[in-house]
């Protein structure tokens, strides 16, 4: 999940970055997305994994 929230947050700076005309460097947005689009799918995963165990 900290991936995921991490990785969103850089591409939204690097975005926040791009309008302003503040001359990004792209290959690290590439790399934010990268990780983002990763974290994001870890997160599915493991919340796909987990399952509700009620003990009487």
């Amino acid at each position: 999940m900290k991936t995921l929230i991490l990785g969103f947050a850089l591409m939204a700076m690097g975005l926040s970055m791009y309008v302003q005309d503040l001359n990004p460097e792209y290959y690290l947005i590439m790399l934010w997305s990268v990780i983002g689009l990763l974290g994001g799918w870890l997160a599915v995963s493991f919340l796909k994994n987990l399952s509700i165990s009620i003990v009487p």
